[in-house]
């Protein structure tokens, strides 16, 4: 017994030491032509999903450090979202990866996976609502993908909807690095009624203290969307070399805030939402940011190191703010939990605020603050340069006050002495008025907002050093809405359609506040695949001119426009759909996938399918535009996949929107896919339609398909339009019968 007893017990011993042997791997996914059945584990079989997306059909077993591998220029669409990671690495140097290869991509140069949430909510649950939700894991490193369009519920529950958001960190979920990212256009259905100002990029709702979360080298913005809402940015941790624009909050959280370009911050949608460039919540480190270009509620720098409870002194410096609107370029908050026990130190920023102060701390009932520490700032304003122990004014009361060696210049002032917007307001001589005569702060930082170094002495006033140069400025350029006099073929399809054969010129005027020299180019792709270089040029004028040649019927062009100033780039879209040429004579054959497509229908396997059941108006649809060259009746036979009667049916109509119930097309079963021909359940019932085969009378001359989504999993494949013959004529009864 003892023999057997320690026998087993090597074996379980042996068991445990090949489990913690088990080698993390690089995986392979790739949306366009992968499949889960594959082994994922190199690019010529990847995975079509990953294994915590909606939908996977592979099997998969994690081990901490396991890498995953998105194609470029591939897109995943909404139905395989949310995107629920469950697991992670083990430690700092043993991350699990998310991230791309760049050497594998689709198309003719890499461009990032795109995870396209389709302006289409995902669930009801908030943070099942998100797109992205890493959930109680940690480790984890999300590399070069670009998340777009996610669309957050109003409300749930009669709860505010602002966590919903792109990609959220959720339960305890620590050491979290977001790097290289484009997230963008984050929106809310409409109307957005007021306090209700939800969505947003990257956000921290966990119970493990947000401990080691860090965003660098990333790109945020909504340009895309005239819906401003939510925050680009929530969490306490790092935000680095990170630029946001066009969008109400940039971040709102804790902790280390440095060297991003925040730019054409804007009000919100909602007014009753107070937007902020940078709020914090606790105690911070702000530095070497750039932020400018203000609408007027938004607020530059709001420290409000206490409202967590944990009251300190911040530090806030070489930060430049200007172009501002109403609220000052710093703010200090006194409604948090001990106001009179924190504290700002404002040291060698650049501020600008015309008429009103730059630096105010605001005053809410009789709440005093800690600590005003002001120095070596170089504030352009007509007003008080800073505002403080004056409550009638706004202006709260401060217990310890030091404002000290500060240059206080109006704006003519400053113009006068070389301090322009053109240059960010740089000193621009070595006799400038900053330069030389700043006070040494050496033991709390050494560098300007370039990166510049301080010397021992000679410091200069303001956020930089002067070095005989001049910044370029970093305001960017703007592109104008995408203009074309083509004429739309179609009122119902989103963009313009064009017919086969079409030439369509495409225009845009560009301008830049800084009178940089511009240069732009075109590009375009095609289904949603990679881009393709069209043409470049450069000024202020941008137009491209393309011919959309016979056989690129049913495909959907979206042109891109980008502008370039030798600094930052700007860009804007056109999407343009090709009207199919097929004209019918006694018969004709469309390929589903041809027609103009619109979730939550999708193209798999060369059919369309949505893996939802919808009503008339949130289903799917797709369109086909064909001709007849006979009047006459014409009949449509569709090769579809109806598994059971809860997958075998859609709405369906002919140069009108279906009706519901009258024109759902009632599939009888099939066993894998078989050819159908279109009924109309009409004013019968689901098992008797009224019209079994529906004839559509058409004209010569151009006509629309339409195909709306009803039930979840049917799908269309090829579809055939019939005309019907002609009934015989002169008939007579033979002699005899």
């Amino acid at each position: 017994m003892r023999h057997l007893t320690r026998l087993t017990i090597l074996l379980v011993f042996g068991l445990v030491l090949c489990a913690s042997a088990a080698q993390a791997a690089t995986y392979y996914i790739d949306y366009s032509v992968g499949s889960d059945v594959n082994n994922g584990t190199s690019k010529a079989a990847p995975w079509k999903r990953h294994p915590y997306m909606k939908g996977f059909a592979g099997s998969y077993a994690h081990t901490a450090g396991d890498r995953f591998i998105f194609k470029g220029g591939v897109t995943w669409p909404v139905t395989v979202f949310q995107f629920h990671i469950i697991a992670g690495g083990s430690s700092d140097s043993n991350r699990d990866y998310y991230g791309v290869d760049k050497t594998w991509f689709q198309g003719t140069a890499w461009t990032r996976p795109l995870f396209d949430f389709q302006n289409t909510l995902i669930a009801t649950g908030w943070s099942q609502a998100s797109g992205v939700n890493i959930d109680n894991s940690s480790y984890i490193t999300i590399d070069n993908l670009e998340m777009a369009n996610h669309r957050a519920p109003l409300s749930i529950n009669g709860v505010s909807s602002w966590g919903t958001c792109t990609l959220l960190i959720y339960n305890a979920s620590n050491y979290i690095t977001i790097s290289n990212c484009l997230i963008r256009d984050w929106d809310l259905p409409t109307p957005v009624p007021n306090g209700s100002d939800g969505g947003g990029g990257i956000y921290y709702l966990g119970t493990g203290g947000s401990i080691g979360i860090v965003v660098a080298n990333c790109i945020l913005h909504q340009a895309g969307t005239p819906l401003k809402c939510g925050r680009a940015l929530s969490f306490y941790g790092e935000v680095a070399y990170t630029e946001v624009y066009k969008t109400v909050n940039v971040f709102i959280g804790s902790g280390n805030v440095h060297d991003n370009h925040f730019h054409h911050i804007m009000n919100p949608t909602d007014p009753t939402t107070h937007p902020n460039v940078i709020g914090t919540t606790g105690p911070s480190r702000i530095y070497g940011n750039l932020i400018h270009d203000l609408e007027s509620g938004v607020s530059g720098i709001f420290v409000s190191p206490d409202w967590t409870g944990s009251y300190s002194v911040d530090l806030v410096y070489n930060n430049v703010v200007y172009n501002c609107g109403v609220q000052a370029p710093i703010q200090l908050d006194t409604g948090g939990a001990h106001p009179e026990l924190s504290g700002l130190r404002a040291y060698n920023n650049t501020l600008e605020h015309g008429a009103a102060p730059c630096i105010r701390v605001v005053a809410r009932g009789t709440a005093v603050y800690g600590v005003l520490d002001v120095r070596n700032n170089h504030m352009i304003t007509s007003s008080a340069a800073v505002l403080y122990n004056n409550p009638a004014a706004g202006g709260a009361n401060v217990s310890s006050v030091t404002i000290a060696n500060n240059i206080v210049q109006t704006a003519p002032q400053a113009n006068g002495s070389g301090y322009t917007i053109a240059n960010s307001y740089s000193p621009t001589s070595s006799g400038s008025p900053t330069v030389n005569t700043g006070l040494d702060f050496s033991k709390d930082f050494s560098t300007d907002v370039r990166g510049t170094a301080r010397p021992a002495n000679g410091w200069d006033i303001g956020a930089y050093e002067y070095t005989g140069t001049v910044p370029k400025p970093n305001s960017p350029p703007i592109v104008a809405p995408i203009q074309t006099t083509t004429s739309d073929a179609s009122s119902v399809d989103a963009g313009l359609q064009v017919a086969e054969g079409s030439t369509v010129t495409l225009s845009s005027i560009l301008t830049d506040a800084d009178n940089d020299p511009l240069t732009w180019n075109w590009s375009y792709s095609v289904d949603g695949g990679a881009e393709t270089a069209f043409s470049n040029g450069s000024g202020t004028a941008a137009s491209s001119t393309y011919t959309y040649s016979a056989g690129m019927g049913g495909r959907k062009f979206l042109w891109t426009l980008r502008a370039n100033d030798g600094l930052n780039t700007a860009q804007a879209q056109f999407a343009v759909g090709v009207v199919a040429g097929a004209t019918v004579g006694t018969t004709t054959i469309l390929e589903a996938e041809t027609g103009l497509l619109q979730s939550p229908l999708v193209v798999e396997s060369g059919c369309v399918v949505q893996y939802s059941q919808t009503g008339l108006s949130s289903g799917g649809r797709v369109t086909y535009n064909f001709s007849v060259t006979e009047a006459g009746d014409y009949t449509i036979v569709g090769l579809v996949n109806a598994a059971s009667d809860a997958s075998n049916s859609f709405f369906i109509g002919v140069d009108a929107e279906p009706q519901d119930p009258y024109c759902i097309w009632h599939i009888a079963l099939t066993s894998g896919f078989e050819r159908r021909t279109v009924s109309w359940q009409g004013d019968g019932t689901y098992d008797q339609s009224a019209f079994s085969p529906k004839y559509f009378n058409l004209a010569a001359g151009p006509h629309k398909l339409i195909v709306i989504g009803r039930e979840s999993g049917v799908k269309l494949d090829r579809i055939t339009i019939l005309k019907s013959p002609a009934p015989p004529r002169n008939l007579r009864i033979a002699s005899g019968i």
